[in-house]
């Protein structure tokens, strides 16, 4: 049975940023949310934890932004992207200091809010690709 309580996932998410303790500083999480989120995603799967990669663009708004690092600042809401992790109906980014090093680490919000700050929020089937190019 997979489980799907959000509460019942933080002391494993917990458990994998021991190994990665680097990712609290904002330049080590910079170009990394694809990778550290697709690997807390397998991790969690492999503990029967219901998790999925979603892909973030564009955000809807800089003013939800205030803390955010300068590079960002200057980019243009269009050209936002981001990886995250979905559990239920929370979300868990463990490289958000990348895009605001006041976040906290890790970042666990509803989707509700996250879908509230993104215009695209999309389910990356990663595994899914990976388990047909394999057998293919």
């Amino acid at each position: 049975m997979k489980i799907l309580q959000p509460n019942s996932t933080l002391p494993l998410v917990d458990e994998f940023l021991r190994k990665f303790p680097q990712l609290q500083k904002p330049s080590i999480a910079i170009g990394r949310c694809k990778f550290y989120s697709m690997e807390l995603a397998k991790f969690l799967q492999e503990r029967n934890v219901d998790a999925h990669l979603l892909h973030l663009q564009e955000i809807r708004n800089k003013e939800d932004w205030p803390n955010a690092r300068p590079q960002w600042i200057k980019a243009k809401p269009k050209d936002w992207s981001h990886y995250v992790v979905r559990v239920g109906d929370v979300v868990i980014d463990v490289t958000s200091r990348q895009l605001d090093p006041s976040n906290p680490h890790p970042n666990v919000m509803t989707l509700e809010n996250l879908e509230k700050l993104w215009k695209t929020v999309e389910t990356d089937n990663f595994l899914e690709k990976i388990v047909q190019e394999l057998v293919a």
